[in-house]
């Protein structure tokens, strides 16, 4: 469970800084929402 949530904040990571003046915070954790409620 470890291993797969480094790998979900890394990816978030790297969404929230390549998207941070394009898309708003709750659009960024609803999408970190989702890949979490997909798994």
């Amino acid at each position: 469970m470890n291993g797969g949530l480094n790998v979900l904040g890394n990816l978030a990571s790297k969404v929230c800084c390549t998207n941070r003046r394009n898309h708003s915070q709750k659009q960024r954790i609803s999408h970190v929402v989702k890949v979490v409620n997909g798994n």
